[in-house]
C-alpha cells in the first residue's frame, strides 16, 4: 500500500549538528531549525496516518520525495517561461541529500520502525509556480 502525504512550504535539508563544550565535556546537538522541519514532517504524516500505519515489511520501504520550489516574483518573464517549460532545472540549496535526510529521519518510529529499511530513494527537485512543498511518497516492497 503506498502513502502519500505532503508537507507544505520550502524544503529545509538535515544541517550539521552543532556541539558546545561544559567543563572539558563536548554536548553534540541538532540545530533548532532541523528539529523544526523534522516536527513539521512528522506532524504533515500523522495528520493523514496513524502510527499503528507504520510499515513493517522486512523486505523494505520504497520512498519517493518531491520537492518543488515556487518560482521566485524577481525572475524575469523570459526566465520563468523557460522553468515553466522545463529548461531550466532547480539548481538551488538544499541539496537533495540533505531534504532526503530531514524527511527520512523525521519519519523514524512513526511511519517505519528506522529508516534502515529504505532501500529505494528516488528524489527530485523542480520549480512550480503554484506554493512551495515537499510530497512524499513511501511504499512497501514485496
Amino acid at each position: 500500500m503506498e502513502k502519500i502525504f505532503e508537507v507544505y512550504g520550502g524544503a529545509i535539508g538535515k544541517q550539521r549538528p552543532k556541539g558546545t563544550s561544559r567543563g572539558g565535556f563536548v554536548r553534540m546537538y541538532a540545530p533548532k531549525k532541523t528539529i523544526v522541519y523534522e516536527n513539521l514532517v512528522s506532524d504533515a504524516y500523522l495528520r493523514k496516518y496513524t502510527i499503528d500505519d507504520m510499515i513493517q515489511k522486512p523486505n523494505g520501504v520504497s520512498a519517493k520525495i518531491i520537492v518543488l520550489k515556487k518560482i521566485p516574483k524577481s525572475y524575469t518573464k523570459k526566465k520563468t517561461a523557460a522553468i515553466l517549460n522545463g529548461e531550466v532545472c532547480l539548481i538551488s540549496k538544499p541539496d537533495v541529500d540533505n531534504v532526503a535526510k530531514s524527511v527520512l529521519d523525521a519519519l523514524n518510529g512513526i511511519a517505519y520502525e528506522d529508516d534502515t529499511q529504505v532501500c529505494n530513494l528516488h528524489i527530485e527537485k523542480h520549480y512550480t509556480d503554484l506554493e512551495s512543498k515537499v510530497t512524499v511518497f513511501l511504499e512497501e516492497i514485496d
